[in-house]
């Protein structure tokens, strides 16, 4: 564990506050904001009253280069760790990876539970904004359950879409239990795809009652996108994951070959909603892309593509504004990061179609590394965390946002902190925002950010401020 959590003159962080293995090469990570205490445990009260919990999920994703795995299967885990954000006298060195209110832990380095995959995690999402209502939630006797449960979707190496449920075990513990995938291939024609990435629509989920439907945009390495729709029918039928539409979306050689659509995300308003037709993707073909859904049949063509021209190398990272609705950031493995305004975009009189591009608000040619991963601040509406791969972890300051009114061009982006810890290949990271207490019992926000790296097998806790 790190010993001193300053942050260096050049805003250069090689310290940390936990650090922990991995065990498999680390593709994602993602942290739940919203966790809610359903009570299903009695002692889980108390557990409430004392502590904040931020359920976190590591996805991993390594190849089985073995003599008997001669088709060089992908192994994958989901790695959950339960983080307590409990306010604290002036301290962060006792926050960690693990739950320190759970007895049944006594190495740091051991999460809550491991959750063995079928196949490699490359990606996932939480559905943050409530726990689900289920009328089916297992067939495990040994599971302790409520009706309502948090979800996880992730990105299989094997093709399939898989949601996972926060659960509890005989032993009281929190766990992933697999629920439901999609089908590898529904048309046939590409059993060997990889799903790359995938983002969530829960703009059609009632967060009381925690029913309703989602959409899941999910890209592949086949050069296609596809949409799903995950209906919870609640107190009647099982969740099931159905494919909406798919279409080639990226190639290379003028059409001749796909290109691995490595990043794709929904256009989101506020709380995590979203647009529910407009969607966007980058790919290996250096370009990005906006897609109106709503257009007929499969989409056909984009309403807009920004190519080599801005990015010159695959576009690997997307991300919309959780605040402001008009915004999106994009990054490459060319290792620039751009901020996009969709207001220049406009509508046609029968809303079936748009014309023009986004307008570029800000810009930054090189973050140190290729860009993998693109993470807003879920409060500071101009920062941005980046996972910059071999550059390990940046955080961005874009001026034209610090106020939403405020997005005329600026060009500029500034670096106001690098996390140089990661050995090799950051490729997941997020925010971690806490708390601790002044001497005078005021209670402070202190951002702290996760991150892991694929190789070298490692996750961090870090302070940024």
């Amino acid at each position: 564990m790190g010993e001193n959590l300053e942050i260096s003159n050049d805003d250069e962080i090689d310290h940390w506050i936990d650090s922990i293995p991995t065990e498999m090469n680390a593709c994602s990570l993602e942290v739940l904001r919203n966790y809610r205490s359903l009570n299903i445990l009695e002692n889980l009260e108390d557990l409430e009253e004392k502590s904040k919990l931020h359920p976190l999920i590591i996805g991993c994703y390594q190849l089985d280069e073995s003599e008997s795995s001669t088709a060089g299967n992908r192994d994958g885990q989901l790695r959950l760790y339960m983080v307590d954000e409990k306010a604290r006298k002036n301290e962060l060195s006792d926050l960690s990876f693990c739950n320190k209110s759970n007895l049944n832990l006594y190495s740091e380095s051991i999460p809550e539970h491991i959750c063995q995959t079928e196949a490699g995690v490359l990606d996932g999402k939480w559905l943050q904004r409530c726990p689900m209502t289920l009328s089916k939630i297992s067939d495990d006797p040994d599971l302790k359950t409520n009706k309502r449960c948090h979800i996880f979707a992730s990105a299989s190496a094997s093709g399939k879409i898989w949601l996972h449920l926060l659960n509890f075990d005989k032993q009281s513990s929190f766990c992933m239990e697999p629920f439901v995938s999609s089908s590898s291939s529904t048309d046939g024609t590409n059993d060997n795809r990889i799903c790359l990435a995938l983002d969530i629509d829960e703009s059609n989920v009632n967060a009381d009652s925690g029913t309703g439907s989602i959409k899941i945009i999910s890209s592949y390495s086949d050069g296609t996108l596809a949409i799903h729709t995950v209906v919870f029918p609640g107190t009647e039928g099982d969740v099931r994951i159905e494919e909406d539409v798919r279409w080639r979306a990226h190639s290379l050689f003028n059409g001749m070959a796909p290109a691995e659509v490595w990043t794709c995300c929904w256009a989101k308003t506020k709380n995590n909603e979203a647009y529910s037709n407009l969607v966007l993707s980058g790919g290996d073909d250096c370009k990005l892309k906006g897609w109106d859904v709503r257009l007929p049949m499969t989409p056909s063509k984009p309403i807009f593509q920004i190519g080599e021209e801005e990015h010159g190398a695959g576009v690997t990272a997307l991300s919309w504004h959780p605040k402001n609705t008009n915004v999106f950031a994009s990054g490459s493995y060319d290792e620039g990061v751009r901020i996009w305004d969709i207001r220049c975009m406009t509508s046609s009189a029968d809303s079936s179609g748009w014309s023009g591009r986004p307008k570029m608000l800000a810009k930054i040619d090189s973050s140190g590394g290729g860009i993998w991963r693109l993470k807003w601040h879920p409060d500071e509406a101009s920062k941005l965390l980046v996972g910059a791969m071999h550059g390990g972890c940046r955080v961005l300051n874009i001026p034209a946002l610090e106020s939403e009114a405020n997005t005329q061009n600026n060009v500029g982006i500034d670096i106001i902190a690098s996390f140089t810890a990661h050995k090799s290949m950051a490729y997941g990271a997020d925010w971690l925002s806490t708390s601790t207490c002044r001497d005078d019992d005021s209670v402070v926000g202190v951002d702290v950010a996760a991150s892991c790296s694929f190789y070298d097998q490692r996750s961090f806790l870090w302070k940024v401020n």
